[in-house]
């Protein structure tokens, strides 16, 4: 026991040592791309929304949905095309987003688990001087044994919310079907719903701000499920096309925890909604839905980037746009999030540097472990040592095109599965008893799974219990065939094992990996 402690001491003086590596100066950005660059300290707009997967912008090929503000944004910003999230589900992305930091080494690991004390949030790594800081919106599970994080002595304004106050919908006269608004938002129409209070929030902050460098922090619920909402009939589900894996369901040599959530879906449809999931018809109409919700945020996004135009803010604003993690939302004719698949995992990044009026693509993979490291370093802050990412800003700086953020790292911890109710039943349901056993299952639910991505494009999700995984990303974008069980690949699977333990050594994660 002491010598673990031991261990666990020196990991974490290691940790903290991460970012301390010698940063260039910032290099003059490219005259196409970036106009004249302020003097003054940048103000930061950071918008995070829920659940929006990576494909839902026409930067990233999708031109089917109403996303006219963030396709717009996107064409004067950075645009990270392969960008992870650190686990896919809230509060432990969450977590990474705001504190630079990993699930298992900040504490939040699961939704239910809570982060450390002395972990600060990125407004708390601001320095105060002149900004006026605000957070607004939802934290998604985030807290630690002092409340919610970021705390409110961390900022100036401070509102969390999952939907409008009752008070407010009460004034405008609506009563809320249920006090339950997490759920019930989705009944409430667009003129009272959450984007658009949200969207007021910021506008009120911004025109408060009165000249002064700003730090605000939006966080939308939607488009998280359930996948309903005003704007449920504004895409034809005949517009709709389904994920070019939506019939390559989880096979054999597959996690179980894959096919359990896949028989799931199948076998009780969208519960929240409800709506049965057996047809494509039926996948359709839920996706159209989905898009709904993801124009929704996009109009009230845009009526936040409009205040700033109108207020003559927007040229020294940088602006980030992200996901805390993605949906299956029909890929492998799966839903929701909780996946090592490519579609809970991946989100979209935005990032419009100040004066920015072009776009610019990176195709090599980051992480938002590197998030908080890299605004920093943009705002022209001190990056404190702690952090667990290192900042992007030599990718960006870089003109050449070939630039790497190198290995990028995905974790899984907990259980956090539809699945997991059903499990509790007796006798077990014969969806799951055909296939498993509930012992089984349960272990497959809870399978702490570790994952690396290379920048070549392979991805090897390394699984305690033995369920190994191997994509060839370029080749098979959909994850469609295992290759973990091919001899020839045995060698490249030893390699990105050994890979990702480093990565457990740097970082403070206990987790036993199998040898290969």
């Amino acid at each position: 026991m002491g010598c673990r402690c031991l261990m666990m001491s020196f990991l974490v003086v290691q940790a903290f040592s991460l970012a301390g590596f010698n940063r260039p100066a910032l290099a003059q950005s490219p005259e196409s791309v970036v106009r004249n660059r302020s003097k003054s300290p940048p103000n930061l707009l950071f918008i995070v929304v829920d659940e929006q997967r990576f494909d839902t912008l026409a930067a990233y090929g999708n031109d089917r949905i109403q996303m006219p503000n963030l396709n717009r944004l996107a064409s004067e910003s950075l645009v990270f095309e392969r960008t992870y999230c650190c686990q896919a589900v809230c509060g432990p992305s969450r977590s990474s987003i705001l504190t630079g930091t990993w699930p298992h080494w900040n504490g939040q690991s699961e939704n239910r688990k809570r982060m450390r004390d002395e972990i600060p949030c990125l407004p708390a790594m601001i320095s105060s001087g002149n900004y006026v800081k605000g957070f607004l919106g939802r934290i998604g599970h985030l807290k630690n044994s002092q409340g919610t994080v970021p705390h409110q002595d961390d900022v100036d304004v401070y509102e969390h919310f999952n939907a409008p106050p009752i008070e407010y919908l009460q004034q405008r006269g609506t009563r809320p079907s249920s006090e339950d608004l997490k759920r019930n938002r989705m009944l409430l129409p667009e003129q009272l719903s959450g984007p658009k209070y949200l969207a007021e929030r910021a506008e009120q902050f911004l025109n408060k701000v009165e000249g002064r460098p700003f730090a605000l922090f939006c966080s939308f619920y939607e488009p998280h499920d359930p996948y309903f909402g005003p704007l449920n009939h504004l895409h034809a589900p005949e517009e709709v096309i389904l994920p070019g894996n939506f019939n390559a369901v989880p096979q054999a040599n597959q996690p179980l925890k894959a096919q359990l959530e896949q028989r799931y879906f199948y076998h009780y449809g969208d519960v929240f909604t409800p709506l049965p999931l057996r047809t494509e018809q039926q996948w359709r109409i839920l996706i159209a839905r989905y898009w709904g919700l993801c124009t929704l945020v996009d109009r009230y996004i845009g009526r936040i980037l409009q205040t700033l135009r109108d207020r003559g803010l927007y040229e020294n604003t940088l602006i980030v746009f992200t996901s805390d993690h993605g949906t299956m939302i029909g890929s492998h004719r799966m839903n929701i999030k909780n996946m090592a698949f490519e579609e809970s995992t991946r989100v979209p990044l935005l990032m419009h540097l100040p004066g920015q009026i072009e776009s610019r693509k990176f195709n090599a993979p980051v992480s938002q472990i590197d998030l908080v490291p890299t605004l920093l370093d943009l705002m022209g802050q001190e990056i404190p040592g702690h952090l667990q990412g290192r900042s992007l800003r030599p990718m960006i700086e870089d003109t050449t095109g070939t630039a790497s953020a190198g290995d990028v790292f995905y974790e899984w911890n907990g259980i956090n599965a539809l699945v997991h109710g059903d499990l509790k039943r007796d006798p077990l349901p014969e969806y799951i008893a055909e296939i498993t056993t509930r012992e089984r299952a349960l272990a497959a639910l809870a399978d702490p799974v570790r994952s690396i991505v290379s920048p070549d494009l392979w991805k090897f999700n390394c699984s305690p219990l033995g369920e190994q995984e191997l994509y060839d990303l370029k080749r098979d974008p959909g994850e469609t065939q295992n290759l973990a069980g091919n001899p020839k690949h045995l060698r490249r699977i030893k390699e990105m094992s050994q890979r990702i333990k480093r990565w457990q050594r740097d970082t403070g994660d206990f987790v036993v990996l199998p040898e290969f």
